[in-house]
């Protein structure tokens, strides 16, 4: 290898592992994750006053409380704090 490389391998090693999350941040950041959502609402859902409402009451909170499990297992992942294994 000659000269000085734009990347090191701590740069390849960190990027590799949150390349999903890089990902998601770029696809949630466009208008295309909202335009999905409302797509499938008004061809599921729009149509029916009932499953309109399981939609808004039911599927939206429990795909929030999935979302903040999935946060806070990949938070949980990420961390190390020795007072979890203190007492074991």
């Amino acid at each position: 290898m000659l000269g000085n490389p734009l990347t090191n391998i701590e740069f390849e090693i960190y990027f590799f592992d949150q390349i999903l999350f890089f990902i998601v941040a770029v696809i949630a950041a466009t208008p295309f994750a909202s335009n999905l959502v409302k797509r499938m609402h008004d061809k599921w859902f729009a149509k029916q006053p009932f499953m309109d409402r399981i939609f808004k009451d039911g599927i939206q909170p429990i795909g929030n409380l999935l979302l903040l499990l999935l946060c806070t297992i990949f938070l949980v992942g990420q961390t190390y704090n020795p007072f979890f294994y203190f007492r074991f």
